[in-house]
């Protein structure tokens, strides 16, 4: 049960400001229709109670949990020689109903579950009244479904499940051995341990004669039967046979399928060869080649390549590998692949714009890809290449590279990494520790990186860690942005400022690389300094903790 958490509101309304009774309490909440849970000081023994907008007690403080379960209506726990009580109240503090019960769910058109001590369910309506009996073992309901599921529990272990209106009345005739929400105007139901469909007036629109069903995109199915898959439309028709080894749905006319050879081909809602079946694996779909709305990446005879819808080759089966960036809304940017065990890039078209030349590549930015440029590696060191045009924007000639960032949410809600400057060190260092808690804090900081996992002669674990001894900051044309070095700099710019370290202590950088904030600040060992929040940072000198604002002046005022 979740249950409500109260807060001290810095502004507490009241309708009659003269009179100071919200301070008779340790919390007063925020007002639903005309009541505010309060919580009584511990001298009083720290009970939650009610009170009216002219803080009259309406209910006293004797409950030890309230939880607010729509704008009118609270749930109430106290403890009882039987253990917990809960109970309804509404608004104007009218006790609803009061008994022995586990908890009371979320309200949902009018009504909540509620559950007993033996983890029975049935169903209230907001006047607190029982309209579904206490003997269901799971009720689902959503607002966004136009009916409710209520299983129930029998002899054996045996479950059933049948369809309810808002006031828990049984829809149909029908009893199931499960069910499931409705979703496009069906309910997918298992009967007599086969599965099928019902629409809303309880008829089966797709007989239960399948082993499973699955819900996919564009309204579709899909259909298992005897360890055969197919498709099923939103209208319940079988629009590709139970007759494939694998069924992946592309699009709402485009299926890729997989024949008892293991040969690979793609349908349309016809059940027609769109592309006939002559390629060994379909690995993911790819948006953005010049050519077609959609291709395929496939493989043939051990190699990979690219098609299009029409089954035209739009990138030559060559390559061991091809990737794309993780995060690329255009699809403008250059795809790595791999060819000799060399790494290179293609373009949209499917041409190579930079030979397959490096030994290894990163497009990884903390867990997101990054689409305008790519680290490489050659001979043990890394540069980055501009993933539009093929080229070098630093050369390979770093120890470590690694990117930095600003980040800001898109339309989407979608975190995009800009990407405008690297941290780079021309020479590495390598530590040596001896347990895991040690390795994890270090990795933890950063700093370092896992290099090897080996026994000493003891048969010990050893960590071998390797770190960057001195970092530059660099633009992504590979200038060098200032002649300091840094012993760290952190991945991200936060609002417009990014933490350095050096000889000890940390600054912060502006985005044209010049140092804002001298470096004075102290951190415990193996942590790092705070970013910049709403123009402030915490930081810590000389032992004393304060914020500071974007000129690095400390804030006299804390809570500001």
């Amino acid at each position: 049960m979740v249950l409500f958490s109260l807060f001290i509101s810095k502004r507490i309304t009241a309708q009659n400001d003269s009179i100071d009774w919200k301070f008779m309490y340790a919390y007063v909440g925020e007002f639903h229709d005309e009541c505010a849970v309060v919580r009584a000081k511990e001298t009083d023994g720290g009970n939650l109670g009610v009170v009216n907008r002219a803080g009259k007690v309406v209910l006293p403080p004797k409950y030890k949990q309230m939880a607010w379960k729509t704008n009118s209506l609270l749930e109430v726990v106290k403890d009882d020689s039987s253990g917990n009580r809960v109970g309804l109240i509404n608004s104007k503090g009218q006790l609803l109903f009061e008994t022995t019960f586990q908890s009371i769910g979320s309200f949902s058109k009018g009504v909540a579950t509620i559950t007993d001590m033996q983890n029975s369910i049935g169903l209230i309506n907001e006047e607190g009244k029982l309209i579904a009996p206490m003997v269901y073992s799971w009720i689902i309901q959503s607002d966004d479904h136009p009916f409710l599921v209520l299983k129930r529990q029998k002899s054996g272990e045996k479950e059933s499940a049948i369809y309810a209106d808002t006031l828990g009345m049984k829809i149909g005739e029908l009893t199931f051995d499960d069910a499931e929400l409705f979703e496009s105007g069906m309910g997918m139901v298992k009967v007599n341990g086969k599965y099928g469909a019902v629409n809303e007036k309880m008829e089966f629109c797709i007989p239960p004669q399948f082993d499973h069903l699955q819900r996919a995109q564009f309204g579709l199915l899909l259909a298992e039967k005897e360890r055969k898959y197919g498709v099923i439309n939103p209208e319940g028709k079988l629009i590709i046979p139970c007759k494939y080894k694998k069924c992946m749905i592309l699009g709402s006319k485009c299926f890729a399928v997989t024949l008892k050879t293991g040969k690979v081909g793609y349908l349309n809602d016809q059940n027609q060869w769109a592309i006939p079946p002559v390629y060994d694996n379909h690995i993911k779909s790819v948006e953005g080649m010049i050519g077609s709305e959609k291709s395929f990446l496939v493989s043939k005879n051990g190699k990979l390549g690219m098609i299009g819808m029409k089954g035209q080759i739009l990138v030559p089966f060559q390559y061991e590998e091809i990737n794309e960036a993780e995060y690329d809304p255009t699809h403008f940017y250059g795809i790595m692949v791999k060819k000799g065990g060399k790494y290179g890039l293609i373009d949209r078209n499917g041409k190579e714009i930079t030979t397959p030349f490096y030994d290894a590549y990163s497009y990884d930015f903390d867990g997101h890809g990054t689409c305008q440029f790519v680290l490489v590696k050659k001979d043990g060191q890394w540069g980055c290449l501009d993933t539009k045009s093929g080229k070098e924007a630093v050369p390979t000639q770093y120890d470590r590279l690694e990117f930095i960032a600003t980040s800001s949410p898109n339309e989407d809600s979608t975190i995009v990494f800009i990407i405008n400057h690297l941290k780079a060190c021309k020479e590495s260092v390598l530590d040596t520790v001896k347990t895991w808690e040690l390795m994890e804090q270090k990795l933890e900081t950063g700093l370092w990186e896992l290099k090897e996992q080996k026994q000493d002669d003891n048969g010990d674990e050893l960590f071998i860690l390797k770190g960057g001894k001195e970092w530059n900051i660099l633009n992504t044309q590979g200038q060098v942005l200032n002649t300091n070095t840094y012993s760290y700099l952190r991945m991200y710019f936060h609002e417009g400022f990014l933490p350095f370290h050096r000889n000890g202590k940390w600054g912060y950088l502006d985005q044209w690389g010049r140092e804002v904030i001298a470096p004075q600040f102290e951190t415990p060992s193996g942590k790092v300094q705070a970013y910049f929040s709403d123009g402030k940072a915490w930081v810590t000198k000389n032992g004393e903790h304060y914020y500071i604002n974007t000129k690095g002046e400390k804030i006299e005022n804390q809570d500001e």
